[in-house]
């Protein structure tokens, strides 16, 4: 099939603890290998959180460290790279107050807007478990 022949449901993917070990190892080499694969499209967007400051280039190499260290995929087209990559974004949220949600929902929908993604949104908790309550209740 060839890439982007079919159109994809268009999503935006929430990772809470997208610095951590499962996101690294896991869910960033498969976003590309599905990327690579032509089975993501190119309408979605991932959005990263964690406890930890670090800039949108700081977010970004990590994802491209995990991919090369983890993913069955090797970055082979650099541009192909750049077009992929600059669909994840970083916010830094505290996932027990409610005020640092706005930055996560003004980036949500900054990026539904940039890729006209129809609020088809996911969220993937990758945190402890006893996390999971504080997040539903602040979403």
């Amino acid at each position: 099939m060839a890439r982007f022949e079919q159109e994809y449901h268009p999503f935006t993917m929430v990772i809470f603890g997208a610095t951590g070990d499962l996101a690294k190892r896991k869910l960033f080499p498969a976003f590309y290998g599905l990327y690579k694969s032509g089975l993501l499209g190119n309408r979605f967007s991932v959005i990263g959180t964690g406890r930890s400051r670090r800039s949108q280039a700081d977010f970004r190499a990590a994802v491209r460290d995990a991919v090369e260290a983890h993913g069955r995929l090797p970055i082979d087209n650099m541009q192909e790279w750049e077009e992929f990559v600059g669909h994840f974004n970083y916010v830094s949220v505290d996932v027990n107050d409610v005020h640092s949600y706005q930055s996560l929902y003004e980036a949500v929908t900054d990026q539904e807007n940039v890729y006209d993604i129809p609020g088809n949104r996911m969220f993937y908790l990758a945190i402890a478990p006893d996390l999971f309550g504080p997040v539903s209740i602040n979403l």
